[in-house]
């Protein structure tokens, strides 16, 4: 395949120690939407910290927006029965991988004053390889922003799955241990159209 242009890759946030900053300061709050069957559900969400982890909080709400499209919003009570459980939040809510929080951080950096739509999250009847299934991957868009912009982005993001569906007009973004990419020309409802799947940094096809 044709050699590409050198990318920045987007790494994981570094800890740093205690008293090495006289102060530090949080990035701006993000705004998600979830927007299924008419319906609009939105949350203002502080995705890091000033060091660049992921906020506990943020992880709950995204996770909950997140959650399949024919479940409701979890009760209070839902909820705090799964306050200790490892991979839900609630019956119908997994837990997100806290890695997409860095990456959703990286992609408002780039396009400020945008809304990131969810269009996919957790999807326990999806295939048993999908990322989905797992709590691994998010489907979306940054309205008001050329996907292709976005994608292009997104391609330097290390340790991830980048997913371009141009005819449906949304991105993947997952959390994987090797850096993947694919272009999916497929509709929705329709059978997967690869055109291009590129495993690597060294670009195997």
């Amino acid at each position: 395949s044709p050699s590409e242009p050198a990318r920045a890759t987007v790494a994981a946030p570094q800890p740093r120690a205690l008293g090495t900053e006289a102060r530090c300061e949080a990035p701006s709050p993000v705004r998600f939407v979830r927007t299924t069957d008419g319906s609009r559900e939105a949350r203002l969400l502080h995705l890091t910290d000033c060091h660049g982890a992921p906020d506990a909080e943020a992880l709950l709400e995204l996770s909950i927006l997140a959650r399949p499209r024919t479940a409701d919003r979890p009760s209070p009570r839902d909820l705090a029965a799964h306050v200790e459980d490892p991979e839900l939040f609630a019956s119908e809510v997994r837990r997100l991988d806290p890695g997409l929080l860095t990456r959703l951080q990286a992609i408002a950096d780039h396009f400020p004053g945008h809304d990131i739509e969810i269009t996919s999250g957790y999807r326990p009847d999806a295939n048993e390889t999908s990322r989905h299934r797992t709590g691994h991957a998010l489907d979306l868009r940054v309205v008001g922003a050329p996907i292709e912009e976005v994608h292009a982005f997104a391609l330097g993001f290390d340790e991830s799955g980048i997913g371009l569906y141009p005819t449906s007009e949304f991105l993947h973004v997952d959390v994987r241990p090797r850096v993947t990419r694919w272009v999916d020309l497929a509709g929705p409802g329709e059978p997967a159209n690869m055109v291009e799947v590129v495993t690597g940094r060294d670009g195997h096809a």
